[in-house]
């Protein structure tokens, strides 16, 4: 789903795709993401956001996620600042982005 229009991506929005492992929604308009978005994404490992219009994260966006090792790509969005607590329940994950705080409290 490259090259998105959809701005915004409601809670839920892929539950039906439990077993889905790679996500793409890289280069869009994406501007915002309900906190319960990636809900039902049980065996993700690839989540794919860079080039969107993202400012903020809701620091339960991952929560739902597998705690297996995954990578995700948030580079060239608005993100000033991520909460301390975003990836609190993987494992290990490798995160790209650019100039990003991180949360202390």
């Amino acid at each position: 789903m490259n090259y998105a229009k959809f701005t915004h991506i409601p809670a839920g929005q892929f539950r039906q795709l439990a077993v889905l492992s790679k996500l793409e929604l890289a280069i869009g308009e994406i501007e915002t993401l309900d906190a319960e978005a990636f809900q039902g994404l049980n065996n993700l490992k690839y989540l794919y956001l860079q080039q969107n219009k993202l400012k903020e994260l809701s620091e339960t966006l991952f929560n739902p996620l597998a705690e297996d090792v995954f990578d995700m790509f948030l580079n060239g969005n608005e993100i000033s600042e991520l909460p301390a607590n975003l990836f609190q329940e993987q494992k290990t994950i490798g995160v790209s982005f650019h100039k990003v705080l991180i949360g202390l409290g």
